[in-house]
């Protein structure tokens, strides 16, 4: 079930670096997100990453995950986190190319936290196919 929260005013990043396009789901006691994403053909790295051939870059990729473990961390502290950052990612791994208008689930679940910093798993699947994953610590 998706859910009414607007990820725009949420999340620090904005347009042209937002990579969330909407939480279809959350659970505060799994502490897991699933949001989702739909790279359009006329974002602006398209114009210079593979212009016949356009590809999503997979540091955008990392950071859609890194996205992803923001809004969690924001939902889990009653909604009082302003920024997050990415301090660290572990053993990224890229299974398959996305390309404008895939539409993606990012999933990510919260390992643990300890004080501010927060370790995740995350992974970016399309159609039901494994297209990266990896660990992330970010810190609030």
């Amino acid at each position: 079930m998706e859910q009414e929260i607007d990820v725009k005013k949420i999340l620090p990043q904005k347009d042209p670096f937002s990579f969330i396009d909407l939480i279809k789901n959350y659970n505060l006691v799994e502490e897991n997100i699933i949001c989702s994403q739909t790279f359009q053909p006329t974002e602006c790295f398209f114009k210079g990453h593979f212009p016949n051939n356009p590809i999503v870059p997979g540091v955008l990729q990392i950071e859609a995950m890194a996205q992803s473990g923001i809004l969690m961390m924001y939902l889990l502290n009653n909604e009082q986190v302003n920024i997050g950052y990415l301090v660290k990612v572990h053993g990224v791994r890229f299974y398959k190319i996305i390309r404008p208008l895939d539409r993606l689930e990012i999933i990510t679940k919260v390992e643990k936290h300890i004080g501010n910093f927060f370790v995740i798993r995350s992974k970016i699947m399309c159609e039901n196919e494994m297209i990266c994953k990896s660990k992330l610590v970010l810190k609030i």
